[in-house]
């Protein structure tokens, strides 16, 4: 979903007790002369302008599964940090690193030579190097008069926590994600802690590991992304699933648990089904449950702004407040339907509650301000089940 200017503000809590959005598009940052965002419906669109072979490999993998969202985006950058500042806000969800090598580079920024539309989700070979630092857009429309592309140079070779830098911007914004491919070899495994540990446990990163080269696992990226993320965030769960292209790996059993308990996971054939192995981030959350509370958060925000925007006016009383109070309800159904709520066993209805205050006890400053701050929520994740344990007798 694409974040543009917004009166609405959505505070996401996670209280983890002792026991159409659209959120599938893959952003892949590339080292080059100058700072760019460009999208790609089609593989033959996206080689046209890029070189690189591991950021290829990232594409073809994400195009080559069933379920991939309708655009892949590019963001070039020579600092990584500015870009984040600049298109953080431009649509995507899912965000890895390709084509930083330590060697000197060439790759240039794809040519923006198109007008720049304010929604990054749509279209084809998208450009936009208008928008403020901020990640906003100024506004509905289309701009003709982009900024100035500067003239092609080597690359320098990016900053070697450039990962890492992308992995704690996400994980302080508290949405989207990192993910990084990872060569599935023996010392992959020996080594899952440590490489786990570079990110600290945050909670927004996803290592995978797949394929023997550099290349192929760069693939499993885009295929891990391209089939899973796209599909009615909520019902599905990130392990038992098949990727195009992705071969499986040979690890043993306890090799694939020391890389689970690193908060790895990796691709695995299961009584003859080729599978994923688990689908965790480093920090040991679920990527379906975090996802789920991403697209909680945006529908939410998303439609309160329509509320604002196509009523004539929503009063500061107990009618404007039910208004509101509505569109939260109409989400958190939603939410539960799409499976990212629990449904309750008792009424069959989500596990959810909405609370608002009443304009009474509203602060005059906030009345004044015209300024609606007393609306919460609170859900309980459906979750799901990932393994399954039998306990038989045998009578004699």
């Amino acid at each position: 979903m694409v974040n543009t200017l917004s009166d609405v503000q959505i505070i996401l809590d996670v209280q983890k007790p002792a026991a159409p959005v659209e959120l599938g598009e893959l952003a892949i940052f590339m080292p080059a002369a100058a700072m760019n965002f460009k999208t790609y419906t089609a593989m033959d669109d996206l080689s046209a302008d890029v070189t690189d072979p591991d950021v290829l490999k990232v594409a073809e993998g994400y195009f080559d599964q069933d379920e991939h969202y309708k655009d892949l985006a590019i963001i070039s950058y020579n600092d990584v940090t500015k870009a984040l500042d600049a298109y953080f806000n431009s649509g995507w969800e899912f965000a890895t690193l390709a084509g930083a090598k330590p060697a000197a580079q060439t790759t240039t920024p794809p040519a923006n030579t198109s007008t720049t539309p304010t929604d990054s989700g749509s279209g084809d070979g998208k450009t936009d190097d208008s928008k403020p630092a901020d990640g906003s857009d100024t506004g509905s429309g289309t701009s003709t008069t982009p900024a100035a592309t500067p003239a092609p140079e080597a690359a320098p070779a990016p900053a070697a926590d450039d990962a890492q830098t992308i992995s704690n911007y996400i994980e302080i914004k508290k949405r989207r994600f990192f993910v990084e491919g990872l060569i599935a070899t023996t010392d992959t495994a020996d080594n899952a802690a440590d490489l786990s540990k570079k990110y600290d446990g945050n909670e927004r990163t996803i290592l995978f590991a797949s394929g023997t080269t550099q290349q192929e696992a760069e693939y499993g990226v885009g295929a891990l992304i391209g089939e899973l993320a796209n599909q009615v965030v909520g019902s599905i769960t990130w392990k038992f699933k098949t990727l195009n292209g992705v071969k499986p790996t040979d690890y043993t059993q306890s090799q694939v648990n020391r890389m689970h308990d690193a908060g790895i996971f990796t691709y695995v054939s299961k009584a003859g089904i080729e599978q994923t192995s688990e689908g965790l981030t480093v920090s040991g959350e679920f990527i379906d449950a975090l996802h789920g509370d991403d697209w909680v958060k945006a529908e939410m925000e998303s439609q309160l702004q329509d509320l604002l925007s196509q009523s004539k006016k929503i009063s500061y009383d107990t009618a404007g407040i039910a208004e509101i109070k509505a569109v939260a309800n109409t989400v958190l159904t939603t939410a539960t339907a799409n499976g990212i709520v629990l449904i309750d066993a008792t009424t069959g209805k989500g596990t959810f509650t909405v609370t608002t205050v009443s304009r009474a006890d509203t602060p005059i400053e906030d009345i004044e301000k015209r300024q609606y701050n007393g609306m919460s929520f609170t859900y309980k994740r459906s979750g799901a089940i990932h393994a399954i344990t039998v306990h038989g007798l045998v009578q004699l």
